[in-house]
């Protein structure tokens, strides 16, 4: 259904995530922030799950927040703006044909 309504030429052209929000930006922004070993290992994942949370309306932390603001994906009323829901279906469909 999703590839119906996307177009699969779309989805065939799909940037990665790497590709929208790169490594050394996502570095950049997060800065000196700490939360714990393994997120701080894991700094995509982390992004990818605050992302999610975004999708599904769920509230982060400040410090989350702040991050994903500064990334340009996500506005200040904890809505996606384009660049953040393009990084999202590029999370979810990536590997994908």
């Amino acid at each position: 259904m999703v590839f119906i309504l996307m177009g699969l030429e779309k989805l065939n052209n799909m940037e990665k995530p790497e590709n929208i929000v790169t490594d050394s930006e996502l570095e950049n922004v997060w800065g000196n922030a700490n939360f714990g070993p393994y997120w701080n290992e894991h700094k995509r994942d982390f992004l990818n799950n605050t992302m999610l949370k975004v999708a599904t309306q769920y509230e982060s932390g400040s410090t989350a927040k702040y991050i994903v603001i500064k990334l340009g994906l996500v506005k200040e009323d904890w809505t996606f703006a384009q660049k953040g829901r393009d990084y999202l279906l590029a999370v979810f469909f990536k590997g994908q044909p």
